[in-house]
């Protein structure tokens, strides 16, 4: 059956798709179904695989966008470590200015003792 369908392609490149035997029929209703399942660029020759964008649409007219599998579900770890580092630093930003607004009194008190100079001793170093 196969056969019948192919042989005329060597001489005129194309298939024979008129058998009226109903076998034949059933076979190539069944490769159309296949080939109506497959993608299309798939069944680009094989020059395609070589053509620019725009050479390419021009030859085949508009590829369909490729399907997404998959889709990730959390952000990479990089844009999560500056969130954080976002978000610590405007909460040290509102600490600060709270702690700045509350006013602060206390004596202060140097770390350096006055020298008493009235007394009479004196200290002498060997």
């Amino acid at each position: 059956m196969v056969a019948d369908i192919l042989k005329s392609f060597p001489e005129t490149g194309s298939l024979n798709l008129n058998e009226q035997n109903p076998n034949v029929q059933d076979i190539l209703g069944e490769l159309r179904e296949k080939v109506n399942e497959c993608e299309a660029s798939a069944m680009l020759p094989l020059e395609c695989q070589y053509l620019n964008k725009s050479a390419l649409t021009t030859l085949v007219g508009p590829l369909t966008p490729p399907i997404k599998h998959f889709q990730l579900k959390r952000k990479p770890k990089s844009a999560t470590l500056r969130a954080e580092l976002l978000q610590k630093s405007t909460e040290t930003a509102q600490q600060l200015k709270k702690t700045a607004g509350v006013p602060f009194h206390s004596k202060e008190r140097g770390l350096v003792k006055k020298i008493d100079t009235t007394s009479k001793t004196h200290l002498t170093f060997p």
